[in-house]
């Protein structure tokens, strides 16, 4: 048996845990969706690092052009907590671009798609609802229900990130 955690450290993001057999069959998934505040995130991950964890997948996350530099620097202190956190409690910790875990999950959108958009800034903005809507779908497929606790769009990502952790990176 493996136990992964998946954490995509959005603002509105959350921690899935997955447990798995041998042959990669879901024995055991739960879902924790994270408020804002870094201290319900540290929480949450020392209960469940707490509870034993094989390995922590953390979607690796940078700021993109348009973003604020007030919410850049908050997102930014997200991320280093939970960086903190983890290596605090010694948990082994795989870093993955979203990219990276949607393109091996098979979510990837043909480079067409958006095309007829002119401004590049609103084509990069559509494809990203594409995409966050396509995760949201297959979580939903994969995951309709977890430890009692329905997806949602907010904390699909972490389910799949951890998906992709028992997949590629055990």
């Amino acid at each position: 048996m493996a136990i992964i955690l998946g954490i995509d450290p959005g603002a509105t993001g959350g921690v899935f845990r997955l447990q798995v057999d041998e042959h990669e069959n879901i024995v055991y998934s739960k879902m924790m969706t994270c408020s804002s505040s870094d201290m319900d995130t540290v929480a949450v991950i020392k209960d469940q690092v707490g509870s034993g964890v094989d390995v922590a997948v953390v979607e690796q996350v940078s700021s993109f052009p348009g973003q604020g530099v007030s919410s850049t620097f908050t997102f930014g202190r997200r991320y280093g907590v939970i960086l903190g956190v983890l290596h605090s409690l010694k948990c082994n910790t795989i870093l993955v671009r979203s990219q990276k875990w949607q393109k091996d999950l098979g979510m990837t959108l043909s480079k067409d798609v958006g095309s007829n958009i002119e401004s590049s800034s609103k084509k990069k903005a559509y494809r990203r609802k594409l995409m966050k809507e396509s995760a949201f779908s297959k979580s939903l497929e994969l995951f309709s229900e977890c430890d009692g606790k329905k997806i949602t769009k907010e904390n699909s990502d972490a389910a799949l990130i951890a998906l992709w952790g028992s997949k590629f990176a055990l």
